[in-house]
């Protein structure tokens, strides 16, 4: 089971993650508005389908970056997780029950708290 610690560490985490995403889409969205001025003949001129692709631009950053910062965070805390119940069952010897969690001789064929098979 993940600590507290681990959690809040991992939620720190995907936020500054998520927030550097979000800053970088917004760059590329603030880029794309005032990019799409000119000045004409005729005064200013605004290109809408250049600020529409940028702002769509910006956004898939925004939402793809989140989404990536969420799934790192956490296949990072699921290879934590994994290596340690990996290393307890090759250091000590033992079969680890995959319903309760407990540790059980090497030659059992059954779990000895639930009596699962192992």
């Amino acid at each position: 089971m993940v600590s507290w610690f681990r959690a809040f560490r991992g939620a720190i985490a995907t936020v500054l993650w998520s927030t550097i995403w979000f800053l970088l889409g917004l760059v590329v969205i603030y880029l794309g508005f005032y990019g799409s001025f000119r000045i004409g003949p005729y005064g200013p001129e605004y290109n809408f389908p250049l600020f529409i692709m940028v702002l769509t631009i910006g956004y898939l950053i925004i939402m793809f970056g989140y989404i990536a910062s969420i799934y790192k965070v956490q296949s990072e805390i699921v290879a934590e997780e994994v290596g340690k119940r990996f290393s307890n069952f090759i250091r000590k010897g033992v079969h680890i029950c995959s319903s309760c969690g407990a540790e059980n001789p090497i030659e059992a064929k059954f779990c000895i708290i639930c009596g699962k098979q192992l």
